[in-house]
């Protein structure tokens, strides 16, 4: 199975310190020039972003702020998904002397340890929202907002499915959206910072020794034929089809490979959903 769009996180994903360095550009840059979409899913608040992200018109749709932000960089509109934050809750936080209270559209953002304070005041308030970790930081957002539904709408205007999305992400939060993809990808606990889960990205079919522009996918023969020849080569990441080719496909005659990919993507599909950390995108797909 071919894939159409790539979802990312921002920090600790394609940014170390808040800036995307000239090679992970350049990779972004590839890739849109392929015919793929760029969707970045973020907890920033969208001004943040703005501010600390130059390239956000590499990304055809930005969800931000954890799920309930929706922003087209193209036009500069956004969207506001959720409902707005709660006052009362905010300045219970201030008035407690809770530090570094952030709030944006729809999110109020803080700062472990004080998710505590967060939670009693949600309870008191009887408020239906729930707390999302970003590693150090805390999140505050309207039950049913997530890194997953804010992706589902940004793919239900660009007219996508979530079988053929690359989701990639370092963190807790990442968790809901990575999982919904059909491409799932991330750190594992054991891995050097700086790769993925890169057993995962092979029976996902992304990871597959370079074949040459206008290919997308080796065969399960293919593969086998590479691990005998060396079973200590480091993994690649494949050159994507242009667009204009799987569309007229149509999705028909795949080989054997093709479909045996597409199974394991399933059976596989929460193998790189666990401890991840800090990724990187590089070159046209995702890898080391």
């Amino acid at each position: 199975m071919r894939f159409h769009a790539l979802a990312t996180d921002y920090d600790g994903t394609i940014a170390r310190d808040g800036v995307v360095d000239d090679e992970t550009i350049f990779a972004l840059e590839r890739l849109r020039a392929s015919g793929r979409r760029l969707i970045m899913v973020t907890g920033r608040e969208l001004d943040d972003l703005i501010r600390v992200c130059p390239r956000l018109d590499l990304f055809d749709l930005v969800v931000a702020e954890n799920g309930a932000i929706l922003y087209e960089p193209g036009t500069k509109l956004e969207a506001v998904l959720s409902g707005g934050p709660s006052l009362d809750l905010v300045n219970r936080l201030k008035a407690a002397g809770e530090p570094d209270v952030s709030v944006g559209r729809s999110i109020i953002a803080l700062w472990k340890p004080h998710e505590v304070e967060a939670l009693e005041g949600i309870r008191d308030l009887g408020l239906e929202l729930h707390i999302v970790f970003n590693k150090e930081a805390v999140m505050i957002l309207p039950s049913a907002v997530n890194k997953a539904t804010g992706l589902e709408e940004a793919l239900k205007r660009l007219e996508l499915d979530l079988p053929g999305v690359v989701g990639v992400g370092d963190a807790e939060n990442d968790h809901s959206f990575i999982a919904a993809c059909g491409y799932p990808a991330g750190r594992q606990a054991d891995q050097p910072r700086g790769s993925i889960d890169e057993q995962a990205a092979l029976h996902a079919g992304l990871a597959a020794e370079p074949v040459g522009p206008g290919s997308c996918t080796t065969t399960r023969q293919d593969r086998r034929q590479e691990r005998d020849a060396d079973r200590q080569a480091t993994i690649g990441v494949v050159e994507p089809e242009p667009l204009d080719d799987m569309h007229r496909q149509g999705g028909q005659g795949h080989s054997d490979g093709e479909v045996g990919q597409e199974q394991r993507a399933r059976q596989c599909k929460h193998a790189a959903i666990g401890q991840i950390g800090p990724i990187r995108v590089s070159h046209i797909g995702i890898s080391a």
